[in-house]
């Protein structure tokens, strides 16, 4: 039971992720964007269903919480739970709207308030610096930085 319950989560994400009304940003989110948007007919399965529920097997999916991780590597493989934006930049992340909006508003939002101590040396002023920027891009990509964000800034 819990297999099959795994395998039907992961076919409606998958399926999710084709959904052209699904706003994502992340390592993937362009190839997905680029494919989804094509009209061009499935030529190997019959419906992008159909598609979801075979290419599932396949996919590597984990959610970190702040993002879905789909490597299959021994690199951070989604255990970046300390630093969650770094998932920003990797290749293998999906990161939605609506499941992952609000933690990078709230990074977003403490990074700011961090960027105002003024003790916690070069490399912290770095990584604050490097960690706005990062939500910044998310938002703006998930259309989430006109909702009140400039302002904060």
């Amino acid at each position: 039971e819990i297999a099959v319950q795994i395998k039907n989560y992961k076919v409606a994400r998958v399926e999710e992720f084709l959904d052209e009304d699904t706003i994502i940003t992340g390592g993937i989110a362009n190839k997905l964007i680029s494919y989804r948007s094509n009209n061009e007919a499935v030529k190997t399965f019959d419906s992008r269903t159909e598609m979801a529920e075979k290419i599932s097997d396949t996919v590597h999916l984990r959610s970190t919480g702040h993002s879905w991780c789909t490597s299959d590597i021994s690199s951070c493989g989604g255990r970046s739970v300390i630093e969650g934006t770094r998932c920003v930049d990797c290749d293998e992340s999906i990161i939605e709207k609506v499941r992952h909006g609000a933690y990078f508003k709230g990074v977003y939002i403490q990074q700011l308030e961090l960027r105002q101590i003024d003790d916690i040396g070069e490399v912290g002023k770095q990584r604050i610096e490097r960690d706005i920027e990062r939500c910044e891009r998310v938002l703006k990509d998930l259309g989430m930085w006109n909702q009140g964000m400039e302002a904060t800034a």
